[in-house]
Order: C-alpha cells, then sequence, then structure tokens
C-alpha cells in the first residue's frame, strides 16, 4: 500500500488530514496540521513497527508526555469512525492494528501468511506466504 493510498484510506475515516513519510525500515513519521488561531502548525510524530505476530501489527509512538497525548488524540479522532475492532490501544504509547479487521485486508489475510512488515520511501510493504488450503 502506497503513501498516498493510505492517505486515502485514512482521509474516508478522520477529519484531520495526515501524512506519511518513511524514517527507515521500521519506523514511519506521521504529519498532521493543527491550526489554532491564525496559526497552522504542523505537528509529527514517528511510529516504530515493534512487532507483527499473525495478523496484529503492534506499533509504538515513543516514550513521554507528548507521545502519550498525540497518541490519546488520534484514538479519539477515529472514535466511532474506524470499527473498535482495528485498534487496541496498549500502555502509554502504543496501539495493536489488528489487519484482519481491516475491510481491504481481510479476504487477503485468508489467503495469506504474514512474517513481516517493512516501509519503503514509497508505502508499505506486507511480505508473506500463500497458505496451502487457497
Amino acid at each position: 500500500m502506497t503513501y498516498p493510498e493510505l492517505q486515502q484510506l485514512l482521509a474516508d475515516k478522520v477529519e484531520q488530514p495526515l501524512s506519511f513519510a518513511q524514517v527507515d525500515a521500521k519506523i514511519l513519521r506521521v504529519f498532521t496540521e493543527i491550526k489554532a488561531l491564525f496559526l497552522t502548525k504542523t505537528l509529527h510524530v514517528d511510529m516504530r513497527i515493534e512487532e507483527l505476530k499473525g495478523t496484529d501489527l503492534r506499533v509504538s509512538f515513543g516514550e513521554g508526555m507528548a507521545s502519550a497525548m498525540l497518541l490519546n488524540v488520534v484514538m479519539k479522532m477515529i472514535e466511532g469512525k474506524v470499527s473498535e475492532a482495528v485498534f487496541e490501544q496498549v500502555g502509554n504509547g502504543g496501539i495493536v492494528v489488528h489487519l484482519s479487521a481491516i475491510d481491504q485486508l481481510s479476504e487477503v489475510l485468508q489467503k495469506v501468511t504474514l512474517y513481516d512488515l517493512n516501509l519503503t520511501p514509497e508505502g508499505i510493504e506486507l511480505q508473506g506466504n500463500l497458505n496451502n488450503n487457497h
């Protein structure tokens, strides 16, 4: 999935525009603009891919109060717009994304066993093996 595709997918779900840039193979920088009075401020947070277990992707947003606050803002933004089955907040700075609960991925994930997820300059690359029974 390319970053523009991810932007479009999320644009349909959340009002706040988000953009993305790869930092390295496991860190994605997420940008958003916050408008306050006459100022527009661009904020970013680095999202680290911690672990892919089955179809559950654990990501963290770093340590500290700023990351925890931003995570809470993001969770409130998607509340009621994205199925609660997709995201699960864990700890102060992390979430688990249940990939099989995402409509665009669920059918594919029935046929593929994932073993890794990497970030490229163009987008997100899922790596897996075809299941024998499909």
